[in-house]
């Protein structure tokens, strides 16, 4: 009898191209990974954008006081839901009350600067805080209290919920809901004024890497499928 050496199983084959999704100019990132820093081994941790960021005495200060805004990011971590914690001191105001730092999260890209994606927490020199995103003040509380001193904040957002607690305070001062933002980077920021940044901590759960399958590409139908060639087999023994 004719057999053939090979056989097709299938009539077409379809061919799908596999990718996994990063953002232009990221790179590797570690992802949704614990994060602590008293800034006693330096500030290798982190990428300064702008302003003067350095890490001495175990605090993280920027110095600058120029009419500016000042930012600085934890380098190639990024987050969904998570707690972020900090401790804050207002070293030199700048000339104006109005003056602010504070921490950004969930920002698009790690170079994002406040004004440009994800949310920012501000701390203004007069003990004001605000939640903001791109061009939009969300809430704000007057905490009565002077950030001369260092002060303890703590940011929990979960799901959508975004909570601001100040000076280890039981209740939260802003307690905000905003569906913007799902994940993103995280980073500390000051404007036309001096701060010092300490005990910085991110805790949340990893993030799923998210591949996308692209277009299925028709390669072959059955009438144009490469054959094998026939040659004479013998017969199976019985």
């Amino acid at each position: 009898m004719i057999r053939k050496l090979c056989s097709w199983t299938l009539s077409f084959v379809l061919v799908f191209s596999v990718s996994v999704i990063v953002l232009p100019g990221l790179g590797a990132f570690a992802a949704g990974n614990a994060f602590e820093d008293s800034f006693s081994g330096g500030s290798g941790s982190w990428k300064p954008l702008s302003g003067s960021w350095s890490a001495a005495n175990g605090e993280y200060v920027q110095s600058a006081t120029a009419n500016s805004t000042y930012w600085t990011a934890i380098k190639d971590k990024r987050w969904g839901d998570a707690t972020y914690e900090f401790d804050m001191k207002l070293l030199n105001n700048g000339g104006s009350n109005l003056s602010w730092a504070g921490f950004q999260f969930k920002k698009m890209l790690q170079d994002d600067g406040p004004f440009d994606s994800g949310f920012m927490l501000y701390v203004r020199a007069n003990g004001t805080i605000e939640l903001y995103k791109v061009n939009k003040v969300l809430d704000s509380a007057a905490t009565g209290l002077s950030f001369t001193t260092s002060r303890h904040v703590k940011i929990v957002n979960n799901a959508h919920n975004i909570k601001v607690y100040v000076n280890n305070e039981a209740t939260p001062r802003i307690d905000y809901t905003d569906k913007t933002f799902a994940s993103g980077y995280s980073g500390l920021a000051a404007s036309t004024s001096s701060w010092s940044f300490d005990n910085v901590s991110v805790k949340g759960g990893d993030l799923p890497y998210t591949i996308h399958v692209g277009n299925e590409n028709l390669l072959y139908t059955d009438a144009q499928m490469p054959r094998c060639p026939l040659r004479w087999m013998p017969p199976s023994p019985r």
